[in-house]
């Protein structure tokens, strides 16, 4: 799976991150999950 960080939109309500993972931008979507999870999001790809 590949992520782009800067595509995404976090909404203030539920705190969710959606994250469009056809993006070509490469990035670990572990690691961009556990980095959002350990600041207190809850992350969903969608």
């Amino acid at each position: 799976h590949k992520i782009c960080l800067f595509n995404k939109a976090v909404t203030q309500e539920t705190g969710l991150v959606n994250v469009d993972y056809n993006e070509t931008e490469k990035a670990n979507p572990d690691v961009f999950r556990d980095t959002f999870e350990g600041l207190g999001f809850d992350v969903a790809a969608s």
